[in-house]
């Protein structure tokens, strides 16, 4: 094999050191040599090196190679392809646009010179190099490096393209066997970064960092050796080592825009974002078209709760990106929690349109819900379900909405999912306090109480809670039971409204009518609109004897509900005890106009027509009273008539 032409690697040492500063210099010079040559009927070995020095030259005008020394690695006129590029790729289809010609000019160069020597382990060694920077062209690339290891098995550099080769075809044990050899042949930087490389594409990620280490022991200058091994750090999750390395980078040459990038993610994957920001503020400087960098800066702010920033750079990412779901989707979710709900709707339904994912659907729904849109948010609740049947944040929410849409023992189904996917999270969103009112509401009281008994397991100041366990005690008629838990709640919560109410309503059942109007009176200060407050209020002063205050209660609970019988009742019963009987038999009136067969609306208006003396319809009224209730016969004497109605 000739062994001429070695200075450079693949220039004939005749030709003039001021032809070798240009590369076209050096093409038109071999071109020449090549015609001179065949017109003197060189021999084919001469001639086969013209047209390889041709070819090197030709592939570094468009810059694809660059010169390799004579000790690179036994190929002698040749050369060593471009360094790979970093992001963890190598070098394969990355001829840019107008470049091809060259490439393909210096590939037929490469054939010619092996035409005329078939044996040529440097021509094939190029060969291959050309074909590597074209698209598709890894397996032709493969075999010229075949060939050329056939003619000399300890080239390292032909070991390092075909391991680079193997990589692009995707055949990693076979390359990282190639760089295994070639660094034994040739410990040099760029091999082991090679290998490190292909490590990493096969996930022997430790493997590749240990590469990593020796790449920039061996060229500590090389920064962008700690940028590669930041990537493999970041897919190691070491997103602390990851931060050190892409720092390097970023010192080493401050304008580095992807290490800025990868940096902020970097923090943000550490929940940092504050620092994020830097770095994503100094890469949309540096790249301030790309979509990208927007959306992480975006993302990072919403993280900080910068909401009316998220949405700026969201914008922008969408902009820039029309197709990019996410962008839609943390814009929505940043709109939502500025309180802009209707917009944050429609965005979100640019996400649904892009990628239907079930956090979309979610985030959407619950924009819905704060409209007071609940059909409309059960229906994305559902459909966040179907694509993630174990999703609890939909069952809570689901559940929410359904208890607003008075479905209240579906309610209790969604409620039980979402404890049941993530048990965790039940404490954590009230789905125990959630369930247990809505099975209040289904008349479930031993499932309900159930519920709530957890749910204050969990948060014994749970004033909410007490009163809804009260609640049930109530509903069962156990008012020593359920005024405890309204007292419970009352003291964690003095201004609670509710069990304020309900612990006045269960005193006045236990006959305690004067606690229980201290109670109602608390309330009614708390909610002036409680009707039922001034009703119970008005029923408690009834006993007590305070006919004229209880008057005033049921007058305002007319006023807020005309028409309502039992305080018709109540009003007439006040009055008929002031004496005032005329109106009194037209509450009783009013009240036996809506309900026929009420006892005590005929019995007292037999009070009062008797008061009147109208003793004839008193004792129609009397007898039809006792007809229905036969306990109120032992009531007539006090209107002095016998049991007999005489």
């Amino acid at each position: 094999m000739p062994s001429g032409d070695r200075n450079t690697g693949a220039v004939d040492e005749s030709v003039p050191d001021h032809l070798r500063t240009e590369p076209a210099q050096r093409v038109r010079r071999w071109t020449a040599e090549i015609e001179q040559r065949a017109e003197a009927k060189a021999d084919a070995a001469h001639l086969a090196r013209a047209y390889n020095n041709r070819g090197v030259y030709l592939l570094e005008l468009v810059g694809q190679v660059e010169a390799a020394d004579e000790a690179s690695g036994g190929i002698g006129e040749s050369i060593r392809a471009r360094p790979l590029g970093t992001d963890l790729h190598m070098a394969g289809g990355s001829t840019q646009i107008g470049e091809g010609e060259e490439v393909r000019s210096a590939i037929e160069d490469f054939a010619a010179a092996l035409r005329l020597h078939p044996d040529y382990a440097d021509a094939h060694y190029n060969r291959g190099v050309a074909l590597q920077t074209l698209p598709d062209q890894a397996e032709g690339a493969t075999a010229d490096f075949d060939a050329a290891l056939r003619l000399q098995p300890n080239a390292a550099d032909a070991l390092v393209q075909r391991g680079v080769a193997l990589h692009l075809r995707d055949e990693h044990a076979k390359a990282i066997a190639d760089f295994d050899a070639a660094t034994r042949l040739q410990p040099a930087a760029r091999t082991f970064r090679y290998r490190a490389i292909a490590l990493t594409a096969a996930d022997e990620l430790e493997r590749a960092v240990a590469d990593f280490a020796e790449a920039i022991r061996l060229d500590p200058a090389d920064a962008s050796l700690r940028y590669d091994r930041g990537n493999v750090h970041m897919r190691r999750a070491d997103h602390h080592a990851a931060v050190d390395d892409f720092g390097a980078a970023i010192d080493a040459d401050p304008d580095h825009a992807q290490a800025r990038f990868n940096r902020g993610v970097a923090w943000q994957r550490l929940g940092d974002h504050r620092r994020a920001l830097r770095d994503f503020d100094a890469y949309v400087e540096l790249n301030s078209e790309d979509a990208d960098g927007y959306f992480a800066r975006g993302v990072s702010r919403h993280r900080l709760g910068e909401h009316a920033g998220a949405v700026q750079d969201l914008d922008s990412a969408a902009r820039l990106n029309p197709d990019h779901a996410e962008s839609y989707f943390f814009r929505g979710v940043s709109l939502h929690r500025l309180g802009e709900d209707r917009q944050a709707v429609a965005v979100l339904g640019d996400a649904i349109r892009l990628a239907p994912t079930a956090n979309a659907y979610f985030s959407r729904g619950v924009s819905r819900q704060r409209l007071d849109e609940h059909e409309e948010a059960r229906e994305d609740f559902m459909e966040a379900i179907l694509l993630d049947e174990d999703h609890p944040y939909a069952f809570y929410s689901l559940g929410l909405s359904l208890v607003e849409l008075e479905s209240y023992e579906a309610a209790a189904d969604a409620l039980a999912q979402a404890i049941e996917a993530r048990p965790d999270l039940a404490a954590r969103y009230d789905a125990h306090y959630e369930r247990g009112s809505a099975l209040l509401e289904t008349g479930e009281l031993d499932q309900a109480r159930e519920s709530l008994d957890t749910a204050l397991a969990a948060n014994p100041k749970h004033a909410d809670a007490y009163y809804k366990r009260g609640r049930c005690a109530f509903d069962e008629d156990q008012y020593a039971a359920a005024i405890a838990d309204f007292g419970k709640a009352v003291k964690l919560q003095p201004n609670h409204a509710e069990a304020l109410l309900f612990r006045g309503m269960s005193l006045r059942m236990g006959g305690s009518a004067k606690r229980a109007a201290r109670d109602l009176t608390k309330a009614i200060q708390l909610n002036p609109e409680l009707t039922i407050g001034y009703y119970s209020r008005g029923l408690a002063r009834v006993e007590m004897g305070k006919f004229q205050d209880a008057l005033q209660d049921f007058n305002e609970v007319l006023r807020q509900n005309p028409g309502y019988a039992p305080a018709l009742y109540g009003r007439g019963a006040s009055l008929a005890a002031l004496g005032e009987d005329e109106k009194a038999v037209a509450d009783f009136d009013a009240v036996i106009s809506v309900d026929a067969n009420h006892p005590q609306a005929h019995f007292y208006r037999g009070g009062s027509l008797l008061e009147l003396g109208e003793r004839d319809k008193a004792l129609a009224d009397f007898r039809k009273a006792v007809a229905l209730d036969p306990e109120l016969r032992q009531d007539l004497p006090a209107y002095g008539i016998d049991e007999n109605l005489r």
